[in-house]
């Protein structure tokens, strides 16, 4: 997929669900609810375990980048996940905690945009989050 396109949904997606937050419970809320969308989505043509499999993928990434000292993970309890994520945030610097955030979003577009081609991500994406004005 062309870099250009995963980065700008993930630009767009980040300032509309996350906007200028800085608190690590909030921005872990946002990335929850971005992956359930982002996930949503993607469970349609890869199936649920697929979709475990690139979130733990997008994760994996995220970790090695951030040096994160114990893994993130996926799956069973959203609430331990979230709780996980925002402690991992709390560690972090204001403009680190959003660059995480902003990495996975990236990362997971990226992964559908390989897997399914731009243009199915794009409007996958775009009919994800109606709410958005993508128009530009």
């Amino acid at each position: 997929m062309n870099s250009q396109a995963p980065d700008r949904l993930a630009q767009e997606i980040m300032a509309h669900l996350v906007g200028d937050q800085e608190d690590p419970w909030d921005l872990a809320d946002a990335a929850s609810s971005i992956c359930s969308g982002l996930s949503y989505v993607l469970e349609q043509f890869v199936g649920p375990k697929g979709c475990r499999a690139i979130l733990m993928h997008s994760l994996a990434v995220i970790q090695k980048y951030y040096s994160l000292p114990q893994p993130l993970s996926i799956g069973g309890n959203e609430a331990a996940h979230r709780e996980r994520l925002a402690e991992v945030l709390q560690g972090l610097a204001p403009d680190s905690r959003r660059g995480l955030v902003a990495s996975l979003v990236y990362s997971l577009i990226e992964v559908m945009g390989d897997l399914l081609g731009t243009e199915l991500t794009l409007n996958l994406v775009i009919e994800a989050w109606p709410e958005i004005d993508w128009r530009e």
